[in-house]
């Protein structure tokens, strides 16, 4: 495998990677951005695989949190955002609309 790494300024590497028998190169660059494609990188909630970008309902000790996947230095991680979760609630039943038993019915 080859292996180079040029520097494009004081503060960016590029690294490029030969392929060999998995295809064609990666050029990666310092910043976590990717050409050519790189792995398919999820994070995981109780079991279930999340694409980078994709938002969740995490429970929290604040209480359920929206939280979105996303990468912090190579690795995935969720990042809570600053509103809760959607949460729907049942309208009160009226008297009108209750079901009504009536006796010998």
């Amino acid at each position: 495998m080859l292996l180079a790494l040029a520097f494009a300024g004081p503060s960016a590497a590029v690294e490029i990677v030969s392929g060999g028998a998995r295809g064609p190169g990666v050029v990666s660059i310092a910043d976590g951005s990717a050409a050519l494609g790189g792995p398919d990188c999820t994070c995981r909630y109780f079991g279930v695989n999340y694409r980078l970008g994709e938002t969740v309902c995490l429970r929290s000790p604040e209480g359920p949190r929206l939280a979105r996947c996303s990468m912090v230095l190579n690795n995935t991680t969720w990042e809570t955002l600053d509103r809760s979760c959607p949460t729907s609630a049942r309208a009160p039943m009226t008297l009108a609309a209750a079901p009504l038993c009536l006796p010998g019915g």
